[in-house]
């Protein structure tokens, strides 16, 4: 898991129990939220929709995966979360891979969310 503050600088990664290609990964899909100020995999969706943006792909830290999200304070984002590597939540409906990464990065900001309240 990687958290970015709104200048792209990265909190304490998450690494334990993960293989080590997972931080990088997780810090693309934080760079993907944070600059495009939407979620990776949406991000993704729209690439592949439309091949003549498909050069964005080539700037470092650019990822299509699903599993980053930014984080807003109301319509502001304040920064981003990548995760890679979940195994997933259990009961959810996203299983692993991408969608289970997002929904773990979604349950990581709605329980920060919670205490803030």
């Amino acid at each position: 898991m990687t958290v970015l503050d709104r200048f792209a600088h990265p909190g304490d990664p998450e690494r334990r129990r993960a293989n080590p290609h997972s931080f990088e990964h997780s810090l693309r899909k934080a760079y993907t939220a944070l600059t495009y100020r939407t979620p990776s995999g949406e991000y993704g969706r729209r690439a592949v929709a439309n091949p003549t943006g498909i050069g964005a792909l080539h700037l470092d830290k650019i990822t299509t995966a699903a599993g980053g999200l930014p984080i807003r304070a109301g319509n502001e984002v304040v920064g981003s979360i990548g995760v890679s590597g979940s195994p997933g939540i259990p009961g959810s409906p996203a299983g692993s891979g991408g969608d289970a990464d997002a929904a773990c990065a979604q349950a990581g900001i709605d329980h920060v969310a919670s205490k803030l309240k």
